[in-house]
């Protein structure tokens, strides 16, 4: 076999896996960093209106009780509202529940 041609072969395929490397790692950096970004979403979401005066009631019984409270858990993962008032239902203890 032609040395000179087999050690531009080598040259190649190291800098080719080196490259590839590169790629993966950029990559993988990428992709965990949007899931942080995901994940403080969902978690801002939960948290969002938990607090007092920020809109707590979220099945519309006039109070911001433990069943608003997963209502909005289960809406930030992605449940629909009506949904979420059928299974915290049992849990209210508000007007007309």
């Amino acid at each position: 076999m032609n040395i000179p041609a087999k050690i531009l072969s080598n040259i190649l395929d190291n800098n080719a896996k080196d490259l590839m490397s590169n790629v993966n790692t950029a990559l993988l950096d990428k992709v965990q960093s949007r899931i942080e970004e995901m994940r403080k979403g969902v978690i801002a979401k939960i948290y969002d209106g938990i607090e007092e005066g920020k809109g707590n009631d979220k099945d519309g019984d006039g109070d911001g009780d433990f069943a608003d409270i997963m209502m909005t858990r289960m809406m930030a993962s992605g449940m629909s509202r009506e949904e979420a008032m059928k299974k915290t239902r049992k849990h209210n203890k508000g007007k007309g529940k």
